[in-house]
């Protein structure tokens, strides 16, 4: 019963984050199996896959204890960092802004970087960092093998629009 009372409440308004504080008011029943049910939806992109990022609540507002639900950011690199990122040979960089709100990026430590986790845009429940077919015509969208295989193309593209990303084989 939570999980369909979770999602169907995310689905209702995909762009806003379903908050563990919002997910609480849905329901009855006490906390721990509340937070217990919200963290693996989360977790696992079934609940705020598509969700904008959300402000960090200012202080006094009475924030609750644990809800880490505003640290989500699910925003795309900034022009500047993809120009860094691409002309680094696709290493990360940190941005750094100085004081006059302009950014300049730097070299990170080596055992700092840390690939970022790629979930199917057709499977949000699928990981697919190590094997992924990126498409061309649209930049934001990956496929994992399966829904590859099974055609779960956007509107408008073919299988001709996708290259294969195999870090594994790199």
């Amino acid at each position: 019963q939570y999980r369909n009372a979770f999602i169907n409440a995310y689905r209702v308004n995909p762009s806003q984050p379903l908050t563990l504080t919002k997910a609480k008011s849905l329901v009855v029943g006490d906390c721990a199996s509340v937070a217990k049910v919200w963290s693996f939806l989360d977790h696992w992109g079934l609940i705020n896959f598509q969700a904008k990022s959300v402000q960090a609540p200012a202080a006094g507002q009475g924030s609750m204890a644990g809800d880490t639900s505003f640290l989500l950011k699910l925003m795309p690199p900034t022009q500047l960092e993809s120009i860094a990122a691409i002309s680094s040979g696709g290493k990360a960089l940190n941005i750094q802004k100085n004081g006059h709100g302009r950014a300049r990026a730097t070299q990170p430590q080596v055992s700092a970087i840390k690939p970022p986790r790629i979930r199917c845009s057709a499977m949000p429940w699928v990981d697919c960092t190590a094997l992924r077919y990126h498409c061309i015509k649209h930049p934001e969208v990956n496929l994992c093998p399966e829904a590859f295989a099974q055609g779960l193309f956007p509107a408008g593209c073919s299988s001709k629009d996708f290259v294969r990303i195999d870090h594994k084989n790199q």
